[in-house]
C-alpha cells in the first residue's frame, strides 16, 4: 500500500495535466479560428464611368479599419475620404503604379478644397496579406482598380486642416467613429483623359471629374479584434451590393473651367490674336485695327495670368511660383505691356514730328520675339500640367499659324519692293515708315505725300527761235 499510492498519485496528476492541456489547446483553437461570416458595411454606386465600391470592417480593440475599394481604372485616380467635405478629410487616393499593372495607395490629408497632400503619419497602407488582390484586374471585360487597405488606430481621430503659410488654422473635421450609425464619407473620380502612372505617394492629381457623398453604418461593421475579420471575404472582387450604406444627395460632375480657360486665353492671344494684329499692320496696312487688336490681346493676356494664378493655388506643384512656365509667363506678360506702351508712344510722337523714333524700332523687333517666346511657353505649360499629350495638336496649330504669318509678311515685303520700283526706285515714306500706301488726301492717319517721287522732265534744250520771225510789236 505504501508503494502503490505514490504511483497512483503520479498517474492521476499526469491525467489531470494532460486533460487540462488538451482543454486549453481546444480553447486556443476555438479562439483563433477564422470567422465564417464577414462583418462588413458596403457602399456601391453605379456611375457613368462604372461601379465604385467601398467596403469596410472596423476593429474596436485597436481602432483599425480594413477596407476594400473598387473603381473603373479608365479614370486617372479614385479616392475615398472621411467626413462630409474635403477640408479636414483623411483621403485614400489610388492610381496606377509605374508599370501600369499595380496600384499606388496614397493616404492624404487636405486643408481646404485643394489638392490633398500625402501624409505618412496616418498609419494607412496596402494590405498585402497572401490571397488578397491589389492591382488592375479585369471584371466584366473592364479594367478596375482592386485595392485592399488597412489603417491602424484611426477610430475617434479627426483630421483637421493644418496651418499653412498662406492662411491661419481651423478648418473642417474629418473625424471617423466606429460606433457611428451614419459615418460620413466623400468620394471622387479623376478625369479619364489623363494618364497617371507612378509609384510616388506625392504624385500630382488633377481635379476630379465626379464627386459626391455617402454614409455608412460602421457600428454594424465593427468586430472586437483582428481575428474576427474575414479578410478574404472583405477583399472579394465584384458582386458587391449596398449593405448598411447609402448615397447622400446627387453626385456631381465637375468641370475644371480654370485650366481650359487659361489655355484658351493665353494660347489664343499669342498664337492667334497677336499674329492677326501683325497682319492688319503689315499686310492690310490698317494701323488703327492693329492697335485695337494688340490692345485687346494685352488685356486678355493679363486676365489669363490672373486665371493662371488662381489655377495654381489648387495644386501642390504650382502653389509656389517656381516653375519655368510660371516665371517665363510673368515675364512675357510684362514684356507685352511694355511693347504696347512703346507702340503707343511711338505713334503719338510720329504723328507730331513725322519721323521715325527709337521706340518704334524697339517695338518693331520686340514683337516677333514676344510671339515666339509666348508660343514656346505654351509647350512648357502643357508639360507643367501633366498634359503633354496636347503638345502635338498645339504644335500643329502653332506651325500652321506661324507659316501663314511668315508667308504673308514675305509677300507683303515683295509687294512693297515692287511698288517702290514702279514709283522710281525711291523708298516709300508711308505712315510711320511702315508702308508706302497713300491716299487722295495724304497717307493714312495724317501722313504726308512726301514719299511720292518727282516726275522726270526732259533735259533737251528748247528749240531756237526763228530769227526771221519778228516778235509782235508792243503796243
Amino acid at each position: 500500500m505504501l508503494v502503490r499510492r505514490p504511483v497512483l498519485s503520479l498517474a492521476a496528476l499526469a491525467t489531470i495535466f494532460t486533460s487540462a492541456t488538451c482543454a486549453k489547446s481546444g480553447r486556443a483553437r476555438i479562439e483563433t479560428r477564422e470567422p465564417t461570416t464577414a462583418v462588413t458595411s458596403a457602399w456601391v454606386y453605379a456611375s457613368s464611368y462604372g461601379n465604385i465600391t467601398f467596403a469596410a470592417t472596423a476593429v474596436k480593440a485597436d481602432g483599425t479599419l480594413y477596407f476594400h475599394l473598387e473603381a473603373p481604372a479608365k479614370n486617372s485616380w479614385v479616392s475615398i475620404g472621411t467626413g462630409d467635405e474635403m477640408d479636414g478629410s483623411l483621403m485614400w487616393v489610388v492610381h496606377r503604379s509605374q508599370d501600369g499593372k499595380g496600384v499606388t495607395l496614397s493616404p492624404r490629408t487636405v486643408g481646404g478644397h485643394v489638392e490633398p497632400s500625402y501624409n505618412s503619419k496616418t498609419g494607412c497602407t496596402l494590405n498585402t496579406r497572401p490571397g488578397l488582390t491589389n492591382g488592375i484586374v479585369s471584371h466584366n471585360n473592364k479594367d478596375i482598380y482592386s485595392v485592399n487597405g488597412v489603417c491602424k488606430g484611426i477610430d475617434g481621430k479627426s483630421f483637421k486642416k493644418q496651418k499653412r503659410e498662406s492662411e491661419g488654422g481651423g478648418g473642417g473635421d474629418g473625424k471617423i467613429s466606429f460606433s457611428s450609425t451614419s459615418q460620413s464619407f466623400i468620394f471622387g473620380l479623376g478625369p479619364d483623359d489623363r494618364d497617371l502612372k507612378s509609384n510616388d505617394m506625392n504624385a500630382g492629381i488633377r481635379r476630379h471629374a465626379l464627386y459626391g457623398n455617402f454614409a455608412m453604418d460602421l457600428s454594424k461593421a465593427s468586430v472586437q479584434d483582428d481575428d474576427d475579420v474575414l479578410q478574404t471575404a472583405l477583399a472579394q472582387v465584384g458582386g458587391w451590393e449596398n449593405h448598411n450604406a447609402q448615397t447622400q444627395g446627387n453626385p456631381k460632375k465637375d468641370r475644371d473651367w480654370s485650366g481650359p480657360l487659361h489655355v484658351v486665353m493665353m494660347c489664343g492671344t499669342f498664337v492667334i490674336l497677336f499674329p492677326v494684329g501683325v497682319v492688319f499692320l503689315r499686310l492690310l496696312e490698317k494701323v488703327r485695327w492693329h492697335a485695337i487688336t494688340q490692345g485687346v490681346g494685352m488685356v486678355i493676356a493679363v486676365l489669363g495670368v490672373g486665371v493662371g494664378i488662381y489655377l495654381g493655388r489648387e495644386y501642390n506643384h504650382s502653389k509656389n511660383v517656381s516653375s519655368a512656365h510660371q516665371i517665363l509667363g510673368l515675364f512675357i506678360v510684362l514684356f507685352t505691356l511694355a511693347q504696347f506702351t512703346l507702340g503707343f508712344l511711338h505713334h503719338r510722337l510720329y504723328k507730331k514730328y513725322q519721323r521715325p523714333t527709337l521706340m518704334g524700332k524697339i517695338h518693331l523687333y520686340a514683337g516677333p520675339f514676344i510671339l515666339i517666346v509666348g508660343a514656346v511657353n505654351g509647350f512648357l505649360g502643357f508639360n507643367f500640367s501633366d498634359a503633354s499629350n496636347h503638345n502635338i495638336m498645339y504644335g500643329i496649330i502653332v506651325a500652321v499659324i506661324f507659316v501663314l504669318l511668315a508667308g504673308s509678311l514675305f509677300w507683303a515685303r515683295r509687294r512693297k519692293a515692287k511698288k517702290n520700283k514702279m514709283m522710281g526706285g525711291m523708298p516709300g515714306q508711308g505712315y510711320e515708315g511702315y508702308s508706302t500706301r497713300s491716299h487722295g488726301r495724304g497717307t493714312e492717319e495724317g501722313g504726308s505725300m512726301s514719299g511720292l517721287p518727282l516726275r522726270e522732265y526732259p533735259t533737251d534744250n528748247p528749240p531756237d527761235y526763228d530769227r526771221q520771225q519778228q516778235p509782235r510789236p508792243m503796243v
